[in-house]
């Protein structure tokens, strides 16, 4: 089921809670996320935020991802930052 900014509004849950699977999400909720969060990275298509978690086994960096795809808009999960340090 897509996920939207007026779902989202009407839980009244903090993004880490609303967001707690990859999922589609409408373009409204995208953007307020890119507005919202203070991204740690984000370019054309894909949005990261949050540093949520660390891989325990190599303390990774684990980031909230969001992608625009051909405008569809997904929630990816926690993923590894996409920007590197030589970026």
């Amino acid at each position: 089921m897509k996920k939207t900014k007026k779902m989202r509004d009407n839980s009244e849950l903090n993004l880490d809670k609303f967001l707690t699977e990859p999922c589609e999400i409408d373009e409204e909720l995208y953007w307020y996320i890119a507005d919202a969060t203070g991204a740690s990275y984000q370019n054309d298509w894909l949005i990261q935020w949050w540093e949520a978690a660390r891989d325990n086994s190599d303390w990774v960096p684990m980031y909230d991802t969001c992608l625009d795809m051909w405008n569809k808009y997904y929630y990816l999960g926690v993923l590894p930052a996409f920007k590197t340090e030589e970026e």
